[in-house]
């Protein structure tokens, strides 16, 4: 991850030397997007992504949750548009953001610690979330899926950061933004998997010169 922010850095210099605007925008879910198979804490059942679409800081108080020992459950949700005019504008980066901790059930046949998720990215009409996914006749390898996300006791920001779109191995284009869906699933690898969510989101960092 070191790495990744590392390369960061180096974009948003070079960016920078050539008189480029770059700017941060955070997209919320507004709407579910084919899959609501994780429990919701003082929510709406019909309109989840309303338990973590919120600005930040994060409000904890509402969240989603899953947790299970073999089966996997995905939560999808679609987001917010970026608004910008400029439909050639340079997407640098796109990351998926969770606000999460683990679950403890202490009690009952789902006794355990689930603490792992993975990350949901769905563009090109292609979803990646997991280590390999499919396209077409052909297993793709995706490093950045290689492991789930590891939540610890207390509500912490992960994130997961793409310098280019899986689907096509090119930097995002606005449209194709604009068109993403994303969430979580739990780790069908792990005997016990899940986590809690209070916040996700999608940050987009662009050159936002004509937007």
């Amino acid at each position: 991850m070191n790495r990744l922010f590392a390369g960061m850095t180096s974009v948003l210099f070079l960016a920078g030397l050539c008189g480029a605007a770059t700017v941060t925008a955070y997209l919320n879910p507004d709407s579910m997007a084919g899959f609501s198979q994780w429990g919701n804490s003082r929510c709406n059942t019909a309109n989840e992504y309303l338990c973590v679409s919120e600005g930040r800081p994060a409000n904890a108080a509402n969240s989603l949750l899953a947790y299970t020992r073999f089966s996997q459950k995905k939560e999808i949700m679609g987001l917010q548009n970026l608004a910008c005019a400029n439909a050639s504008a340079y997407v640098y980066s796109v990351s998926l953001n969770y606000y999460a901790k683990h679950l403890n059930i202490t009690s009952g046949s789902n006794t355990g610690l689930y603490d792992s998720f993975v990350p949901v990215l769905k563009t090109n009409g292609i979803e990646f979330s997991d280590a390999y996914t499919r396209v077409g006749v052909v297993d793709v390898w995706l490093p950045q899926f290689a492991l789930p996300l590891t939540t610890v006791k207390s509500y912490r920001y992960y994130n997961l950061t793409f310098f280019t779109n899986p689907a096509t191995s090119a930097p995002f284009t606005l449209a194709e933004v604009n068109a993403l869906q994303f969430g979580m699933r739990t780790n069908s690898s792990a005997a016990f998997s899940g986590s809690q969510v209070a916040q996700a989101d999608v940050s987009v960092v662009y050159n936002n010169d004509g937007c």
